[in-house]
């Protein structure tokens, strides 16, 4: 069988959809009998990748479920941003351009170990934008090794005018992209804007997510209101995930502000990690009282959560498919979404959800507003997006990818 090398910014116990799908995937080959090792860092959360003050995943190399876990560290060096914005400026090499962007860990540990003669690999599959130095290890990896190289780049589309393509669609990545024998991407519309974005003329194959009701249904809708002191009958709007102005968190605090000063009566559950952009924003709520905000949820706190709230809203500008708003669909709640990226793929407004204008902030109120007021229109939105979610599983999603790696581990592909 291969041996397989998938190279991640975070691995599990970290959450997120990068983490779900590798998580799934390098487990899903590991008991077809391939030889699967993940490099990822040490980070336990995204601001790990820039802050030294997070807390680290300790065990450098263990195993989990049948699958070699790589945890390489993050290094970080005094007022780094400053220091990596100007080292950045430098006419170096592509290693060099990769490792001093100032949003990508920096982890030279890992470079070094791409780059040694007797790390070989039968095939290689890095993510994501915008993390360079990590796809930067990959393509290194799979050329000392002459192994076919997929990447997965879980591509954050800025709305137009938006200012994220200097991050993700940079030429710089666009590069790096270019240099693979595939690239996984989640939905048509990402595959759109990378085709659009410069000339990244490889392969794509649509591979999505998955979610699962086992993971995120079933949860106890009482405990969590009563852990939270929210009373029985009020409605609840969450959200959950990185909390960050691209993901809209700030946009969802500005929103509700506007609502909660008309006395529009809901409380504002927002869970997950905290950006810097963020927390400057939570300092200054108008409405203190009226929000709870906690940090990462265990799993049973996660299906707690879904049973608990009555909308889900991510009003996100940087969502490559949307695990989180399909996991709420799945226990039929209503979502509230930016008609953009993986939600605007996904779900079609005022069938299944409601969508609105990335930015529109009073679009969004009005779309919070209206189902916080009407039951109906909850039920209804809530049913229609269960059937949708339940056509997303990870069996499907994983049948794709796994047939992608067989044609490219294929003898006759690779003596070719």
């Amino acid at each position: 069988m291969a041996r397989i090398v998938h190279v991640c910014p975070m691995y599990f116990p970290a959450r997120g959809g990068v983490e779900q799908f590798f998580l799934r995937l390098s487990e899903h080959l590991a008991r077809q009998g391939h030889d699967v090792t993940v490099w990822t860092t040490d980070a336990r959360i995204v601001r790990g990748f820039t802050s030294p003050a997070e807390p680290r995943l300790l065990k450098a190399d263990e195993h989990l479920n049948g699958v070699r876990v790589r945890r390489f560290p993050v290094r970080h060096v005094p007022a780094q941003r400053f220091l990596r914005t100007a080292a950045h400026l430098l006419p170096f090499g592509l290693r060099w351009k990769c490792d001093t962007l100032r949003w990508t860990p920096w982890v030279p540990s890992m470079t070094r170990e791409a780059g040694r003669p007797d790390r070989p690999a039968d095939l290689v599959h890095a993510a994501g934008l915008p993390y360079s130095s990590l796809l930067f290890a990959g393509v290194r990896l799979a050329e000392r090794s002459a192994a076919p190289l997929i990447i997965s780049p879980f591509t954050h589309v800025p709305p137009p005018g938006g200012r994220m393509n200097r991050a993700y669609l940079s030429p710089l990545n666009i590069g790096l992209m270019s240099r693979a024998d595939r690239l996984f991407v989640q939905t048509e519309f990402e595959s759109r804007a990378l085709s659009s974005a410069g000339r990244v003329d490889t392969p794509k194959t649509v591979i999505g997510l998955g979610v699962d009701p086992v993971e995120c249904v079933g949860g106890n809708r009482q405990r969590f209101r009563e852990a939270h002191k929210l009373k029985g009958d009020m409605v609840v709007v969450g959200h959950l995930g990185n909390k960050s102005q691209d993901k809209g968190t700030v946009d969802l605090l500005d929103a509700s502000e506007r609502l909660w000063s008309r006395n529009v009566p809901f409380m504002l559950v927002l869970a997950g990690s905290e950006m810097p952009a963020f927390s400057r924003r939570m300092a200054q709520a108008g409405f203190p009282e009226r929000i709870v905000n906690l940090g990462q949820l265990s799993d049973e706190e996660r299906k707690d959560f879904f049973a608990a709230i009555d909308v889900f809203a991510l009003p996100s500008y940087v969502e490559s498919f949307g695990l989180s708003p399909l996991e709420a669909a799945l226990n039929g709640v209503p979502v509230v979404a930016y008609a953009h990226g993986g939600p605007g793929a996904i779900f079609t407004n005022d069938v299944n959800a409601l969508l609105t204008p990335p930015g529109d902030l009073g679009r969004l109120a009005e779309a919070l507003e209206r189902l916080i007021l009407q039951q109906p229109e909850r039920r209804r939105l809530g049913e229609q997006g269960a059937a949708v979610a339940a056509t997303y599983s990870w069996s499907r999603a994983l049948e794709r990818a796994t047939e992608e790696y067989d044609e490219l581990l294929r003898p006759s592909r690779r003596s070719a």
